[in-house]
């Protein structure tokens, strides 16, 4: 039978593509823990693989899974991750409180997998911080083998100076638990042509010559009404201020993305135009809907270039701008092409 190892480095071939250095180090790594489990075996050091945006982490995930297919593997993201465990928790209050209630929904997101993935681990305010470090603490106390991908380095989680201390036990953990390999070499691959692709990478950005006409209706989630522009079975229509602007987040995106299969997000403006909550809600939203590859429509007086020139200041911008970059370009009046772009949701008033 052919190792994890060889059938990764064969995947890559399939795809044509050879491997960079880093990769064939990860891929060595993830072979081993492959290895493992087709021998029967619950590997008992996991794997921290961190480096630049579209640099193959998640792809070498994809083809370690393919490899080891009969091994039992819980993949999740880290946005759905943090949804499901907030979640959970409430439903554990009803049956507790305190600790009691974060250790039931620690088990009830973790499951019984022997092999846990957290794919794009990374966390921006201490609350996020805080769950992770009990996720982590969870699944290695159980004895699964656990493997991230991140953009960042143990070391550099929650890099704000007032909550990086909040993140210390979670990198003592990780650094202690988990083989730690950077993939820093090779260039973004997303920039180097836009795939035929599928869901999130058919999404569009038009560069509107005058400013689209804005409706106003509802959608509900969660007991809680929020004003959109138009939604429809096939996408929900909103502008910037109405998505981003307002008090939303990953679970409503989630579920808005699985529930109408396209967002389409109208008068993105310059991120120097923004707040700083607003721009980590777009941030969010990018993720989600890449994650749940589903795709995204938007519509700005600004070209993609001239929008992201005005976020690379963000320290966490990177995969977003990375992933931005998927869409196609379309520059057209909202009169013409843009409404016949896909996903497009005609509000005229």
């Amino acid at each position: 039978m052919t190792g994890v190892t060889d059938a990764i480095a064969t995947a890559a071939g399939t795809a044509g593509f050879a491997l960079t250095a880093g990769q064939r180090t990860a891929a060595a790594a993830l072979g081993r823990i492959g290895d493992e489990l087709r021998a029967g075996r619950v590997p008992t050091r996991g794997l921290y693989l961190h480096g630049p945006v579209g640099r193959g982490k998640t792809w070498l995930i994809d083809a370690f899974i393919q490899a080891v297919p009969d091994a039992s593997v819980q993949r999740v993201h880290v946005h759905g991750l943090l949804v499901d465990l907030q979640s959970a928790l409430f439903r554990a209050r009803a049956d507790g409180h305190g600790t009691a209630a974060m250790i039931a929904a620690v088990a009830a997101v973790t499951a019984e997998a022997d092999v846990v993935v957290f794919d794009e681990f990374h966390a921006h305010d201490p609350g996020d911080g805080i769950l992770l470090t009990r996720l982590v603490e969870a699944v290695l106390q159980r004895g699964a083998t656990l493997i991230t991908t991140s953009n960042f380095a143990p070391g550099e989680l929650l890099p704000s100076p007032l909550w990086h201390e909040l993140m210390l036990p979670c990198i003592t953990l990780l650094e202690d638990h988990l083989e730690v390999i950077p993939i820093d070499d090779g260039v973004d691959h997303r920039r180097q042509a836009r795939p035929a692709g599928h869901g999130f990478a058919t999404g569009t950005w038009t560069t509107l010559t005058e400013p689209l006409p804005t409706t106003f209706t509802s959608v509900r989630h969660g007991g809680r009404d929020f004003t959109v522009t138009a939604a429809s079975p096939g996408a929900l229509r909103a502008t910037f201020e109405q998505l981003c602007g307002a008090a939303t987040a990953a679970t409503e995106y989630r579920a808005w993305g699985r529930e109408h299969g396209a967002l389409e997000l109208t008068h993105v403006p310059s991120f120097t135009r923004t707040s700083p909550d607003a721009q980590q809600r777009f941030l969010t939203l990018v993720d989600v809907l890449s994650d749940l590859d589903v795709p995204l429509h938007v519509r700005s007086a600004l070209s993609r270039d001239d929008f992201v020139a005005t976020a690379t200041a963000r320290p966490d911008a990177a995969r977003m701008i990375s992933r931005l970059r998927l869409l196609r370009e379309v520059e057209a009046g909202p009169r013409s092409e843009a409404r016949n772009a896909p996903g497009h949701l005609v509000s005229d008033s």
